[in-house]
């Protein structure tokens, strides 16, 4: 057995070790080596060897503990920081901070954070980068906007997370705000930053901005990051002629293609097209980039079935889903964890939780997203009290909840009407697994309160919310003012979804609905108004059906479809079915 780097170093040169600068070469050494597991042993038995750790060794120490997300080593560290007389060192505690976060310890970074009594501007980045892995936009808002009033001064990095933040979150006009305060900073002309606010623009779908940054970056300082955001930013919105114009100008320019580059077909590409398409809810699609990958000698990975796996979940393509199912045990991807869990989410979306169950049972190995994809697809499936057994055995199995699972364990309670368990479920969380609740958490309970008729309280939860709401939780407490006929909470709850949605006609439509149920039709008047004013369009709904594995996609008062006639024929018979069922009744 070869030793490792850090062994070899401790073993001839133990003697020279009576210095923190030492152990700390050699800590450090280890974790950027990725051997933090021999970096912690190290750390042991600098501890052991009665050496004094400086400013330098806890932070060498909680990173090798957030990649290793060993949390219980890592608050040991804490522990032993706090007794040192390097506690008050900003770096130390910034550093905890940071391992808190990527350990998903949400609520102790946060006490950390605000308890410093000194910070500064990478301490502020920290907690906003981990805002950015919540994906929490408001949260990050409302955290920046704290930053600026105690006075501290972004930077390049500052603009980075906020752009990335957005980026996630598809808000267009926040990225056009922090590009504009980039601007005004000065950080422009930064490459990184502005690599990233093409990147964002592209996912936002305004090519155009994206093309604007990319031309005022000075040919000198273009990277192959930003020839590679702007191809694929072309590439993501089905712009392939300019993808592939914009990479041959890349090449004429003598900028060299890297493995991000897609200058021929490989694995990647083909999967990057089939996720496209899935993305879209395009079975058909995606199936014929399957198909033509096959037919061109690549052969598919464990990423490229995940993909068509959920273009399947996405349509309800079950049967599909069953060939791919068996495509997946015939070229031994079935013990690919990845690909097992693709395929419970996949029968799950399907409405086929006993098939999901028996792949379940069969796994060698569970994971937290195989628990919580579960528990997720129960509660959408309409089998609440399957989803909260699961989570008992998750947790019984010693395995961890994290914030996804406790949401899809709340979805469960909200859908089944459960009040009280899902007000212990929530208190479990917050209370014994420190887990900061989301927004959608927050749209979760309001619902749930919503729905046994409990309007106010579910009115003082939002006003008592430590961030921002945004339009899901105004959302559900509108959904339940519309439920229970309350006009004022509706009228409160409508003004803040104007605000934030003047565009969308749901909140419009939902009070038109709350004011009707009441015969207030001077309201019902007053927002038709309203919409006219803002000029406001319902856009019709949408379902969709397979007939013999092909997507049938149908708006209402449809008269598009080859075979409409024959579909109003059969909802004609269904409804003079349900008449004659009523009279029974």
């Amino acid at each position: 057995m070869i030793p490792s780097p850090a062994s070899r170093i401790l073993s001839c040169c133990s003697i020279a070790l009576s210095t923190a600068s030492a152990w700390n070469s050699i800590i450090r050494a280890a974790v950027d080596c990725g051997r933090c597991l021999e970096a912690l042993q190290v750390y042991g038995r600098m501890r052991r060897a009665g050496a004094p750790p400086d400013n330098l060794t806890f932070p060498f120490v909680v990173k090798a503990c957030a990649k290793l997300s060993d949390v219980r080593t890592g608050q040991a560290a804490h522990a032993n920081a706090v007794k040192s007389p390097f506690w008050p060192d900003v770096f130390v505690q910034t550093a905890l901070v940071d391992m808190y976060l990527k350990c998903g310890y949400m609520a102790l970074a946060c006490d950390l954070f605000d308890g410093m009594p000194k910070k500064d501007v990478a301490a502020w980045n920290v907690m906003m980068s981990g805002f950015v892995q919540m994906g929490c936009l408001r949260r990050i808002l409302d955290h920046f906007f704290k930053m600026r009033l105690e006075e501290f001064v972004p930077d390049s990095i500052t603009v980075l997370l906020l752009t990335q933040a957005c980026a996630v979150e598809r808000s267009l006009h926040t990225v056009r705000s922090v590009h504009s305060l980039g601007m005004q900073m000065g950080v422009g002309s930064d490459v990184t930053v502005a690599n990233t606010w093409i990147s964002a623009y592209s996912k936002c779908g305004d090519l155009y901005s994206a093309e604007l940054v990319f031309g005022e970056i000075p040919l000198s300082n273009q990277t192959i990051v930003s020839w590679n955001s702007m191809i694929a930013g072309y590439a993501q919105l089905g712009r392939l002629n300019n993808a592939i114009a914009c990479f041959l100008e890349m090449c004429r320019r003598g900028t060299r293609p890297d493995v991000s580059t897609m200058p021929r077909k490989t694995c990647v590409s083909w999967t990057a097209m089939i996720d496209g398409y899935a993305l879209k809810g395009d079975i058909d699609g995606a199936m014929d980039v399957f198909h033509d990958m096959q037919g061109a000698g690549e052969k598919p990975d464990c990423a490229t079935i995940v993909a068509v796996l959920s273009a399947c979940g996405r349509t309800g393509a079950i049967t599909l889903g069953r060939l791919i199912n068996e495509y997946a045990v015939g070229n031994g991807f079935d013990d690919e964890i990845m690909v097992c869990n693709a395929l419970l989410s996949m029968y799950m979306k399907c409405g086929t939780s006993v098939e999901a169950q028996r792949l379940f049972r069969n796994m060698s190995k569970r994971t937290l997203v195989s628990w919580t994809t579960m528990i997720s697809g129960y509660a959408m499936n309409g089998e609440f009290e399957e989803a909260l057994d699961h989570f008992s055995q998750m947790v019984e199995s010693g395995m961890k909840p994290n914030q996804i699972t406790f949401l899809a364990v709340l979805q469960a309670c909200t859908h089944a009407g459960f009040l009280e368990k899902g007000l212990e479920y929530y208190g479990m969380m917050t209370e014994v697994h420190k887990i900061f609740p989301g927004l959608e958490h927050y749209a979760c309970m309001v619902d749930l309160l919503g729905r046994k008729g409990q309007v106010r309280q579910a009115l003082e939860l939002v006003q008592s919310m430590p961030v921002k709401p945004d339009a899901v939780v105004w959302g559900a407490l509108l959904g339940a003012c519309i439920t229970h006929h309350e006009i004022e909470v509706g009228e409160y709850a409508s003004r803040h979804l104007f605000e934030i949605e003047p565009q969308t006609a749901v909140p419009y439509v939902s009070m038109a609905n709350v004011y009707a149920s009441r015969g207030r039709w001077d309201g019902v008047a007053k927002i038709r108004t309203m919409m006219r004013e803002q000029g406001t369009k319902k856009s019709p709904g949408q379902s969709s059906v397979h007939v013999d594995d092909h997507l049938h996609v149908f708006s209402a008062q449809d008269t598009i479809h080859p075979e409409i006639f024959r579909v109003y024929q059969v909802l004609h018979g269904l409804y003079l079915l349900m008449r004659k069922a009523d009279s029974k009744v």
